[in-house]
Protein backbone atom coordinates (compact mmCIF):
# COMPACT_ATOMS: atom_id res chain seq x y z
CA UNK A 1 0.00 0.00 0.00
CA UNK A 2 1.04 3.47 -0.93
CA UNK A 3 0.58 7.02 0.12
CA UNK A 4 1.46 9.93 -0.93
CA UNK A 5 2.39 12.75 1.09
CA UNK A 6 0.56 16.37 0.91
CA UNK A 7 3.05 18.68 -1.61
CA UNK A 8 5.16 15.83 -2.98
CA UNK A 9 4.75 13.63 -6.07
CA UNK A 10 6.80 10.62 -5.24
CA UNK A 11 4.91 7.99 -2.99
CA UNK A 12 6.24 6.39 -0.34
CA UNK A 13 4.94 3.09 1.20
CA UNK A 14 3.36 2.71 4.25
CA UNK A 15 5.44 -0.09 5.40
CA UNK A 16 8.79 -0.17 3.93
CA UNK A 17 10.23 -3.33 3.36
CA UNK A 18 12.88 -4.81 1.54
CA UNK A 19 13.13 -8.10 -0.97
CA UNK A 20 15.85 -10.36 -1.93
CA UNK A 21 16.25 -14.11 -2.58
CA UNK A 22 17.28 -16.20 0.44
CA UNK A 23 17.65 -19.74 1.74
CA UNK A 24 15.61 -20.72 4.37
CA UNK A 25 16.73 -23.41 7.01
CA UNK A 26 13.77 -23.78 9.15
CA UNK A 27 10.25 -23.14 8.18
CA UNK A 28 6.58 -24.06 9.44
CA UNK A 29 4.39 -25.84 7.41
CA UNK A 30 0.65 -25.57 6.68
CA UNK A 31 -0.22 -27.54 9.80
CA UNK A 32 2.01 -25.22 12.06
CA UNK A 33 4.57 -27.38 12.72
CA UNK A 34 8.45 -27.11 12.54
CA UNK A 35 10.14 -27.89 8.84
CA UNK A 36 13.65 -28.41 8.07
CA UNK A 37 14.36 -26.90 4.85
CA UNK A 38 16.27 -28.86 1.95
CA UNK A 39 19.82 -27.04 1.02
CA UNK A 40 20.34 -24.98 -1.96
CA UNK A 41 16.26 -23.32 -2.15
CA UNK A 42 16.37 -19.56 -2.83
CA UNK A 43 12.84 -18.28 -1.94
CA UNK A 44 11.91 -14.50 -2.92
CA UNK A 45 11.33 -13.17 0.49
CA UNK A 46 10.11 -9.43 1.96
CA UNK A 47 11.06 -8.66 5.08
CA UNK A 48 9.71 -5.49 7.01
CA UNK A 49 12.06 -2.83 7.84
CA UNK A 50 10.73 -1.63 10.96
CA UNK A 51 8.06 -4.69 12.01
CA UNK A 52 6.13 -3.49 14.63
CA UNK A 53 6.19 0.32 13.32
CA UNK A 54 3.77 2.67 13.18
CA UNK A 55 2.56 2.82 9.23
CA UNK A 56 4.23 5.95 7.61
CA UNK A 57 1.06 8.66 6.76
CA UNK A 58 -1.41 6.99 9.72
CA UNK A 59 -2.14 9.23 12.25
CA UNK A 60 -2.93 7.13 15.50
CA UNK A 61 -5.78 7.93 17.86
CA UNK A 62 -6.96 6.52 21.18
CA UNK A 63 -9.17 4.02 18.92
CA UNK A 64 -7.01 2.89 16.49
CA UNK A 65 -3.73 2.56 15.77
CA UNK A 66 -1.27 1.01 13.01
CA UNK A 67 1.46 -1.49 12.88
CA UNK A 68 3.72 -2.58 10.21
CA UNK A 69 3.74 -6.21 9.89
CA UNK A 70 4.82 -9.31 7.47
CA UNK A 71 2.51 -11.57 5.38
CA UNK A 72 3.06 -14.98 4.50
CA UNK A 73 2.18 -16.76 1.33
CA UNK A 74 2.56 -20.83 0.59
CA UNK A 75 5.71 -21.92 -1.05
CA UNK A 76 6.75 -25.21 -2.46
CA UNK A 77 9.52 -26.77 -1.03
CA UNK A 78 11.87 -29.58 -0.01
CA UNK A 79 11.94 -30.33 3.23
CA UNK A 80 11.41 -32.69 6.37
CA UNK A 81 8.79 -32.38 9.38
CA UNK A 82 9.96 -32.22 12.57
CA UNK A 83 10.30 -35.50 13.89
CA UNK A 84 10.10 -36.98 10.25
CA UNK A 85 12.70 -39.34 8.85
CA UNK A 86 12.71 -38.02 5.30
CA UNK A 87 12.46 -35.12 3.34
CA UNK A 88 8.94 -34.66 0.79
CA UNK A 89 7.89 -31.83 -0.87
CA UNK A 90 5.46 -29.35 1.15
CA UNK A 91 3.98 -25.68 1.11
CA UNK A 92 5.67 -23.76 4.13
CA UNK A 93 5.31 -20.17 4.64
CA UNK A 94 7.14 -17.58 3.52
CA UNK A 95 7.51 -13.64 3.98
CA UNK A 96 6.01 -11.90 0.91
CA UNK A 97 5.51 -8.54 2.04
CA UNK A 98 5.10 -5.60 4.78
CA UNK A 99 1.75 -4.65 5.22
CA UNK A 100 -0.08 -1.78 7.42
CA UNK A 101 -2.47 -3.36 9.89
CA UNK A 102 -5.06 -1.20 11.75
CA UNK A 103 -6.86 -1.73 14.73
CA UNK A 104 -9.95 -0.25 16.26
CA UNK A 105 -10.34 -0.44 20.09
CA UNK A 106 -13.32 -0.85 21.22
CA UNK A 107 -15.74 1.58 22.31
CA UNK A 108 -15.96 2.15 26.16
CA UNK A 109 -16.81 4.80 28.83
CA UNK A 110 -12.94 6.02 28.43
CA UNK A 111 -13.04 5.81 24.91
CA UNK A 112 -16.34 7.66 23.88
CA UNK A 113 -16.59 8.13 19.96
CA UNK A 114 -15.25 11.53 18.87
Amino acid sequence: MQRQLPGLHVPISACSSNSDWETLHKAIDVNNDGVTVGRNQFFWITRCLAEGSQCHGFTETASKSSECRPEYKWQLAWGKPAGQPRYRWLHIAVPTCCSCAVTFQPRTRDNPPP
